[in-house]
């Protein structure tokens, strides 16, 4: 059966020489997303429906993208990824989406009702971490000294950080990354005043970064303060210094052992990486904060905060229609993403049409 993640490791000539082109259109969280979905559209045209290796680009028939969404069950990501591929044609001179038709964007609607059928309520994460298992878990990483591990844990629990992309290579920094963060650095923390800082360059909605603060927790009677753990590790190194790096699969890995070891069979099968920001935005609302602080607390900016949202909470009567459709959260590139391109598509071919160059913004 073809997979989405079955992606060829090239993309075709053609495409390679307009590389440039498509990254100045995409946006900048949107680039690797772009990436991901002209391979996946290669990999499926020369291999179901026997395209040439030179020419998946611009697609045959409707029929053969009506063949193509159908690997997809998210109508997010269906719409991204077709919105990647019509951005591509459009690059290498392609403006008539004949491809993009009727029969296809029925499709699309169609599988957004499904889903609001399936899906009327907010969309869950599998297992959320609780604040049990939180301080649990930190007090055996502290006993086997596994100190990288309690750090990783404690900040995405206490900064609701995306684990896997924000929290698995960090770097030493200062004051100075606030303005003047160096370009290979995604995220640096540093300590000043007994305030953790933790400085990320780019966040989801928040293209120029994050500037996130956390104070010692120590007071609330348990060994899960972020910023005494992080302390002795930033001890004696050079700003800009890497502190840890870890791969997904050995973190998740190292916590599953953990959790095993403590008898949480459940919690060791269904935790991921969404566990830790999904499991502290669900104990906010659990403790009575308003929905304000969680969305402050996660930095969200659309519909993903109702993955958290709790099964009793009256989502229609504090947020827009537009909100109310589940989606997931690490599937689809931005929550803007399809808009944006469609708008940069749109306005290069009207730029053209008057004789401009097709640049946005």
């Amino acid at each position: 059966m073809f997979r989405t993640r079955d992606h060829c490791g090239v993309l075709p000539d053609g495409i390679m020489t307009k590389q440039a082109k498509i990254m100045q259109l995409a946006s900048v969280k949107a680039k690797a997303s772009v990436v991901s979905g002209l391979k996946l559209w290669h990999a499926f045209a020369t291999t179901v429906l026997c395209y040439s290796a030179a020419a998946t680009i611009p697609p045959r028939r409707e029929d053969d993208i009506l063949a193509y969404i159908q690997l997809f069950s998210n109508v997010g990501t269906c719409r991204n990824y077709l919105c990647h591929l019509m951005l591509a044609c459009t690059v290498m001179g392609h403006h008539d989406h004949k491809w993009y038709g009727p029969s296809v964007k029925r499709y699309i609607k169609g599988l957004e009702n499904m889903v609001r059928a399936v899906h009327p309520g907010p969309a869950r994460t599998r297992f959320l971490l609780t604040r049990t298992i939180f301080v649990a878990l930190s007090v055996w990483f502290a006993k086997e000294k596994l100190f990288v591990f309690k750090a990783i844990h404690e900040l995405s629990w206490h900064l609701l950080l995306r684990t896997q992309d924000e929290c698995l290579t960090v770097y030493a920094g200062s004051d100075e990354h606030v303005t003047h963060q160096p370009k290979h650095i995604r995220c640096s923390v540093w300590i000043e005043q007994g305030v953790l800082n933790v400085r990320l360059k780019t966040r989801k909605n928040k293209p120029l970064g994050s500037h996130l603060r956390c104070g010692h927790t120590c007071g609330q009677g348990t060994s899960c303060c972020a910023v005494c753990t992080l302390q002795p590790l930033l001890q004696d190194v050079k700003d800009g210094q890497k502190l840890w790096q870890i791969t997904p699969a050995n973190f998740l890995a190292g916590v599953r052992c953990a959790l095993q070891y403590l008898e949480l069979k459940t919690a060791a099968e269904g935790i991921s990486f969404k566990s830790w920001r999904a499991g502290k935005a669900q104990w906010l609302v659990d403790n009575n904060h308003a929905i304000g602080t969680v969305l402050q607390a996660g930095e969200w900016a659309g519909r993903a905060f109702l993955h958290y949202a709790v099964p009793e909470m009256d989502v229609q009567q504090i947020l827009p229609v537009s909100w109310q459709v589940p989606d997931d959260e690490d599937e689809r590139a931005d929550a803007g993403e399809w808009k944006m391109l469609r708008q940069g598509n749109d306005g290069e071919m009207a730029s053209k049409k008057q004789g401009g160059d097709g640049k946005i913004g």
